[in-house]
């Protein structure tokens, strides 16, 4: 009997995929659409024949077995962002002919590394597809996080290398004796494989990942949300993936109170300490003192601030032609404004991309020409470190701020001796030299893809909005720049060009899902598939 620890990755989670496709089979059945039911319960049998013909193929060569080891677990992940939303889109394909299966792979791809770039208009899909949509963003979100701790953890990357290579340089020992690996497994020996640790890490997570998904739903169905747009808000705030039913913000159904639980559901995308394994990344005990939180908290105050304050500048320079509602003085008007910038500056630092039902007050406030580029600049700092949320990471940005504030203040105090204790040492040092080389990897990154994809006639403006969005895994964003649509292409009669992706080129939209994964991955980890180091481990 094969049990499912000892198949590789890609067909374990082809099989929780083929699995998944159940759930919104019964959702159409109770709807009624008995067409979209058997569409996914034939996708369903179809996945699973063929993974189950896969892996009698794996069990029969033994030499497959040494595919498992934990050296190639990052390639495994790699090939299955590639090749798994193939078998995830049959049902987006089936249902929608006149899509295309590249558009369909694209769904699948941009919902699995949380990115919930869509090509569709939200209001023509079918709400089947768009639970179906919304599973493969939370099932990507459970997936990156287990990920993290079980394969990118014991090859310290991913944000590990800044608080384990530093230790392994000091202590004078191996690397792999620094590796975080030993603390990930349990009691079990070190012949386990991918899958193994996957698994493991899952079981630890899903009690806490479900049950957050579980009280958002819940909470914001009271709030007055309907049921499943409530659910779909619930998956997308956990998996950061802002993948949703309905456009427009967040309060447009619950109200004040549900972007109030949308924003404590976001939170926990800030730092690592609120999932098991995050004790591999803490440099402080206290919850108060964590970097990633103080910082992402320092963000979030200087984003609202610099919204109020352009106001206030505005009105005093023009008092006779400021309107008399939106003095600054006015309380009312500036806890609303200020509660709306708080929240969709949160939910881009998370990489989520949502809007706060007053953002649109808050930039008529501010007289911000292009309020886009500020929430760019957030998604590209992005959240905490092996997490769900994308970009540089707030761990990173922390170490170089640390690192520059010590030079600082050794240039006015040369015999100064820096504090913090031995973690923050590590991080201040040799982390914010990682720190550095990450960042300026993402920044030629943005730049390579941008490049690119002006090669296919795209806007410059919108090349840039592209790229930022897709190597951060913010999809939303393009809904927030004011950017020139592509329409060489097309996505079948559902698509939405408008949105900024749908109407792009075939080769535009591949060079954006290589980005998507090479985000979701971070550029490290991608890096080190091509050193022969890797390979030789």
């Amino acid at each position: 009997m094969i049990r499912p620890t000892e198949l590789p990755l890609m067909l374990l989670l082809a099989a929780v995929g083929a699995a998944a496709m159940l759930v919104p089979a019964v959702q159409a059945a109770l709807m009624d659409d008995w067409r979209l039911a058997r569409i996914f319960v034939t996708a369903s049998a179809a996945t699973g024949l063929v993974t189950a013909m896969l892996a009698l193929a794996n069990a029969a060569n033994p030499r497959t077995g040494r595919l498992g080891r934990s050296h190639g677990g990052l390639a495994s992940l790699a090939v299955t962002y590639a090749l798994l939303p193939a078998a995830l889109a049959l049902p987006l394909a089936i249902a929608l002919p006149d899509t295309g299966f590249l558009n369909a792979w694209w769904e699948m791809l941009s919902s699995l590394t949380t990115t919930g770039a869509s090509l569709y208009d939200p209001r023509i899909l079918p709400l089947p597809l768009h639970l179906w949509r919304g599973l493969v963003g939370w099932l990507g979100g459970l997936l990156i996080l287990s990920a993290a701790v079980a394969i990118l953890a014991p090859l310290q990357v991913g944000g590990f290398e800044l608080v384990s290579a530093p230790l392994a340089a000091s202590s004078g020992s191996d690397r792999r004796q620094a590796s975080v690996a030993p603390r990930v497994g349990a009691a079990r020996p070190a012949v386990e494989g991918d899958s193994w640790r996957i698994i493991r890490a899952a079981q630890s997570l899903m009690p806490i990942y479900g049950g957050v998904t579980l009280a958002l739903w819940t909470g914001l169905t009271i709030a007055g949300g309907g049921g499943f747009s409530s659910l779909m808000r619930a998956m997308g705030t956990v998996s950061t993936s802002g993948i949703a039913s309905v456009a427009g913000p967040v309060g447009a159904a619950s109200g004040f109170a549900g972007e109030v639980l949308v924003a404590a559901g976001l939170a926990l995308a800030l730092s690592r300490r609120f999932w098991r394994g995050g004790d591999m990344l803490q440099t402080t005990r206290r919850l108060r003192d964590d970097p990633e939180l103080r910082l992402s908290l320092a963000v979030v105050i200087f984003v609202t601030l610099a919204v109020l304050l352009r106001h206030m500048v505005a009105v005093a320079e023009e008092p006779a032609t400021a309107a008399p509602h939106s003095a600054w003085w006015a309380l009312g008007d500036v806890l609303r404004v200020s509660w709306g910038a708080a929240f969709t500056a949160l939910s881009y630092l998370t990489t989520t991309g949502w809007i706060s039902a007053e953002w649109q007050d808050a930039v008529t406030w501010s007289g911000l020409q292009e309020p886009g580029l500020i929430l760019a600049g957030l998604a590209i700092i992005g959240g905490g470190a092996a997490t769900t949320a994308g970009g540089v990471k707030l761990l990173r940005i922390a170490a170089l701020i640390r690192h520059g504030s010590n030079e600082m203040e050794r240039i006015v105090h040369p015999a100064a001796i820096a504090g913090g204790g031995p973690a923050w040492r590590r991080l201040r040092t040799v982390g914010a030299f990682l720190a550095f080389v990450s960042f300026m990897l993402f920044a030629v990154a943005i730049a390579v893809v941008m490049l690119l994809v002006t090669m296919q006639q795209v806007e410059f403006e919108t090349a840039v909005a592209l790229a930022v969005a897709a190597l951060s895994n913010t999809g939303p964003l393009m809904q927030s720049v004011a950017v020139t649509p592509a329409l060489s292409g097309g996505a079948g009669i559902a698509g939405a060009p408008w949105e900024g992706w749908a109407g792009l080129p075939g080769l535009t939209k591949a060079i954006l899902a290589a980005a998507m994964v090479v985000g979701r991955l971070e550029i490290v980890a991608v890096l080190a598939l091509f050193s022969p180091g890797y390979w030789r481990r």
